[in-house]
């Protein structure tokens, strides 16, 4: 229980965004590896005891972490810096427009 508590509203910001780095995606392939790695860093590092608690189920069963991707990420918005939103909102702007012209192509 004492873990639980000691989660509530702690982020780690740093190691979050590097995962939502997008430099390294070029083809559909890195954009699923993308999504799936944003999606486990968003659990780990989520504030919410709950949220976090699933963190490890995603291991292995990895379609739970999609379905509390928006949740999760919410989750952790609350608690970023206006910076730091701004740099995941351009993550999420690259991976849109970067994977929509991989899936054209």
């Amino acid at each position: 229980m004492d873990k639980a508590k000691s989660r509530q509203g702690v982020v780690n910001t740093n190691e979050m965004l590097d995962e939502f780095d997008t430099s390294k995606c070029h083809i559909d392939i890195d954009w699923n590896e993308w999504l799936k790695k944003t999606s486990y860093q968003l659990l780990k590092q989520n504030p919410s005891p709950v949220l976090y608690a699933c963190a490890s189920l995603t291991e292995m069963y990895a379609p739970l972490a999609s379905e509390l991707y928006n949740i999760a990420f919410v989750s952790c918005w609350k608690h970023m810096q206006d910076n730091e939103k701004s740099k995941i909102m351009v993550a999420f702007k690259t991976a849109i427009e970067k994977s929509s012209v991989t899936k054209k192509t």
